[in-house]
């Protein structure tokens, strides 16, 4: 028979919907379980409407359905269905018919996992059965579809764990692409990081291949024996599919000439005859080590035309990753004590966002939970999320020593799209400076040996850039050198940039209480994306690193001293001014306190920044008049500006309590922003920003300055505003609004969209 409850909340609902279709041969439209009043599918005509209800059995579902009677009997529709995957008894459907009596015309509108099962089994109905992928290994039906259907007791063991492991499996991008690619091309490689499901995919891809053609026989070897099966393929041209798990080997060790020359005679063979798949994954390490040792390898995947499927946890998306989560616990028996701690406050959220969320992680705690019997489930969760050195140490203890080297240098670099030629000075200095053989080293190969496994490469603005693959990396890294501070210094002492220095001192801080080797030296760069200019960049970082971690050396005493001598932005120069034990260490009195020369350095300073200055002369005995005299056009300037952002602020929430009819005006079937209404808005906006403005001058004369010279222009902070604008802006997003309220969506494109949400996955009963 079938278990209805392999299937999660999504797949029950999805489930539903192909049953009561066949059933009732009609279209229905569905919604998320718990929404709409009570309604989880409605016919397109809207007379019938169907619940889903997936309970493991029927003991709360007649008080259930009182509850849900409740919610419907006030709408418009003929009749009611209900659907459960559990067994529902002659009692329990004749009180749940009762409820229901007005709208269920006998007895078979209530559905039970007996009436399901029965319906499955039909013949007829095959094509329900495979579109839920879940419960084609309930049925001697479906089993009778592959099972017998293997070429060695390898395969065989393959096709066995099919059941057990199916439970687990959630249908993902990543699958449907490689259903796409092995249908249209005959050969597969699967790649990903490790423990992100590659093996599982190829497996479900093969059940994929046995259900949907039966001619199919399922071929495998053990330790890359390839020799057999080229043999074999040369004596038969039977249909055929072939899967190499971990093709490549499990370290880069296991590549050797034999087993490519061996690789490409199979892949040649499976060209020649158009009635085999191939199936092969490998960890993307090891596959990159390969093109990029072995030239006739990568021959072999361009001429063949292998195409490469990605399996990555970035493009699951959270709907996914909770069903990942919630399949993990429930089929691994994680007791209900354990989950309850994983839903409340709906705590699941922060292990499906976590930046290292890993299917092999989740599942290593789910096996784990009764051995470890952690007080709390999901304090464990995390904390293995955060510190997942069992992933990835394997990993790192099979890569080369150099491509360590730059693993680290990446590390201590920055966590996102660090520039490719900051990365190689880096990784280059540091192997020079601790004397490695270099002679043979190439920072492509290593690049190379990397790309896609531990890192990736993405060209942002005809640019390379290299990050971390999976942000748990890093976390292993970081955690690594934690407990290894001989090699955490080494980094330190012959570090080439000032972000490399600052995160190392995040992971030590008492590296500090030491001279910083060649501090001047020390270069900066930008990252991607970064609002920092480049001008003048590595003194900008430099002021930032030396107020965060207060770094005094007197041996760069002239050297900081010349940072006042460039044209930096204002607030660089007066957050370095104004910090008192730099100031006072590095004795910058004199510079801040010659009022006329630094007023010419601070001219393009932020409002907030000015007042703190002001506030530093108004304790330092520094004269008003003098003050007044070089700040007051400044200070109205800044004022200015600050105004402006503050009159933005101002607008948006005066235009959000307006209605659309006093905003928006029809004129010849378009909708215009309405001329009054601008009006209206700068009028309001005037008196406000003058109220703020009196406000902010007076706290800068309440420090003792006279400020009745200083004008503002409020006429140019409104115009600046721009209230026009920002009413277009709201117009934009109403018209888009109606218009999206009027789609008359498609139902093919209505279904593909799952309308079960997060919540959805984690609101259902956990009976283990």
């Amino acid at each position: 028979m079938f278990n209805i409850l392999n299937l999660d909340p999504f797949e029950f609902e999805k489930f539903c919907l192909d049953f009561m279709e066949k059933k009732l041969n009609i279209k229905f439209k569905r919604f998320g379980p718990g929404k709409d009043d009570g309604i989880d599918l409605i016919s397109l005509d809207g007379k019938i409407i169907c619940q889903c209800k997936r309970y493991k059995d029927s003991s709360k579902l007649v008080s259930i359905c009182k509850k849900e009677f409740e919610k419907v009997k006030n709408q418009s529709f003929k009749e009611y269905y209900l659907l459960t995957s559990a067994e529902v008894s002659e009692t329990v459907t004749k009180q749940i018919y009762e409820i229901f009596i007005e709208y269920m015309k006998d007895y078979s509108f209530v559905i039970g996992k007996n009436d399901i099962d029965d319906f499955l089994s039909d013949e007829n109905n095959i094509d329900v059965l495979k579109r839920n992928h879940k419960l084609w290994l309930s049925s001697s039906l479906v089993l009778d579809l592959y099972l017998n259907r293997y070429s060695d007791a390898i395969s065989k063991v393959v096709i066995n764990e099919f059941e057990k492991e199916t439970k687990y499996f959630v249908e993902t991008k990543a699958y449907y692409n490689a259903i796409d690619i092995i249908n249209s091309n005959g050969i597969i490689l699967l790649v990903g990081d490790p423990g992100i499901g590659k093996t599982l995919t190829s497996k479900m891809l093969i059940r994929y291949l046995l259900i949907n053609n039966k001619e199919f026989r399922l071929t495998t070897v053990s330790n890359n024996n390839l020799s057999k099966l080229i043999e074999s393929m040369q004596q038969n041209d039977n249909p055929e599919i072939i899967f190499l798990d971990d093709f490549l080997g499990q370290t880069s060790l296991s590549i050797n000439d034999t087993l490519i020359n061996e690789l490409k005679s199979l892949l040649k063979l499976a060209k020649i005859f158009n009635n085999k798949k191939v199936i092969l994954n490998s960890r993307i390490t090891i596959l990159n080590k390969a093109k990029n040792e072995k030239e006739e390898f990568e021959k072999i995947l361009d001429e063949i035309g292998i195409k490469e499927c990605l399996i990555d946890v970035n493009d699951m998306t959270k709907l996914d990753r909770a069903r990942i989560l919630y399949n993990l616990m429930y089929h691994n028996g994680v007791t209900k004590s354990s989950y309850e701690t994983v839903i409340n406050n709906k705590n699941y959220n922060t292990i499906i966002n976590h930046k290292s969320f890993n299917t092999r992680i989740i599942e290593m705690c789910a096996i784990r939970e009764k051995i470890v019997k952690p007080p709390n489930f999901f304090d464990y969760v995390i904390a293995t999320l955060n510190n997942p050195k069992d992933v990835w140490k394997s990993e790192f203890d099979r890569i080369e020593k150099y491509d360590v080297v730059l693993m680290y240098q990446l590390y201590t670099l920055g966590n996102n799209y660090i520039p490719i030629d900051v990365l190689k000075k880096a990784t280059i200095n540091f192997l020079l400076t601790n004397e490695y053989d270099v002679d043979r080293y190439s920072f492509d190969e290593s690049i190379n040996r990397l790309s896609k496994s531990l890192i990736g490469i993405a060209i942002l603005g005809k640019k390379k850039y290299v990050s971390v693959l999976n942000p748990s990396i890093n976390d292993y890294i970081q955690n690594y050198l934690l407990d290894n501070d001989a090699e955490l210094k080494k980094i330190f002492n012959s570090a080439l940039y000032i972000e490399q220095v600052d995160k190392i001192l995040s992971l030590n801080s008492s590296y500090i209480e030491e001279h910083i080797q060649n501090f001047d030296k020390l270069v900066a760069y930008n990252y991607y994306n970064s609002f920092m200019s480049d001008e003048y960049l590595d003194i900008k970082k430099k002021i930032e690193f030396i107020i965060k971690f207060k770094y005094c050396d007197k041996s760069i005493e002239k050297y900081i001293r010349s940072f006042f001598e460039y044209d930096l932005k204002s607030n660089y120069i007066i957050k370095l001014a104004l910090n008192k034990p730099i100031r006072e260490f590095y004795s910058l009195e004199d510079i801040i306190n010659n009022v006329n020369s630094f007023s010419k350095m601070i001219s393009k300073a932020d409002y907030d920044y000015i007042e703190k200055l002001l506030e530093y002369y108004s304790g330092n005995n520094i004269s008003n008049i003098l003050i007044e005299k070089y700040f007051i056009d400044i200070l109205a300037s800044a004022l200015e500006y600050k105004l402006v952002t503050i009159g933005e602020e101002i607008t948006n929430e005066i235009i959000n309590d307006i209605s659309p009819d006093e905003k928006f005006i029809e004129k010849n079937g378009e909708m215009e922003i309405n001329n009054e209404c601008i009006y209206s808005i700068e009028q309001q906006l005037q008196d406000e920003l003058t109220l703020r403005g009196n406000e902010l001058i007076n706290d800068i004369e309440n420090l003792g300055y006279n400020l009745e010279e200083l004008k503002v222009d409020y006429d140019s902070v409104i115009d600046n505003v721009c209230v026009e604008m920002l009413l277009d802006d709201d117009l934009k997003e109403f018209i888009n609004e109606l218009k999206s309220e009027s789609i008359d969506y498609d139902y093919l494109e209505f279904v593909q969209t799952s309308s079960v949400d997060v919540d959805d996955i984690f609101k259902q009963n956990y009976n283990i």
